[in-house]
């Protein structure tokens, strides 16, 4: 009997190696180039992966919606400078994204389409981790 628990107790030793993190966001970079004055007229950018949107307002600005509206932003933009943001995108590292940066009013100032080159910037590579994208170049006009 003493092998027999041995043997079954000694499975629980490959245990040791397991993920603790559960999830992540990833975020790619977008540089904004163009005038000034269409860069500070911005107030939401979509991203889009070969699967998944996800949409951010303006860094910092708290969106407004008409009454009864919902509008969700799942994964907010971070300002890195004037003209870069940050936008976290879930666990996802598409290898080719989307890009659209709008004016209040749904107006498209700019949009295009980059390859991605991801780096991880934590966890391994046994059990995945954070990952960083970009930056990726948009240039927006009025």
């Amino acid at each position: 009997m003493g092998l027999a628990v041995a043997a079954l107790l000694s499975g629980c030793a490959t245990f040791t190696n397991a993920c603790t993190d559960i999830g992540w966001t990833n975020r790619v970079d977008v540089q904004f180039t163009g005038p000034a004055a269409a860069i500070a007229i911005i107030e939401t950018m979509e991203a889009c992966g070969e699967e998944t949107c996800w949409k951010a307002p303006r860094p910092a600005a708290t969106p407004t919606s008409p009454p009864g509206a919902i509008e969700a932003y799942e994964f907010p933009a971070t300002a890195v400078t004037d003209t870069r943001w940050a936008l976290a995108i879930g666990m996802d590292t598409p290898e080719s994204i989307t890009i659209t940066a709008r004016t209040a009013d749904g107006t498209v100032l700019g949009t295009t389409e980059s390859d991605v080159d991801w780096t991880r910037v934590g966890g391994t590579a046994q059990c995945g981790g954070p990952h960083e994208g970009g930056p990726v170049e948009l240039d927006v006009a009025l």
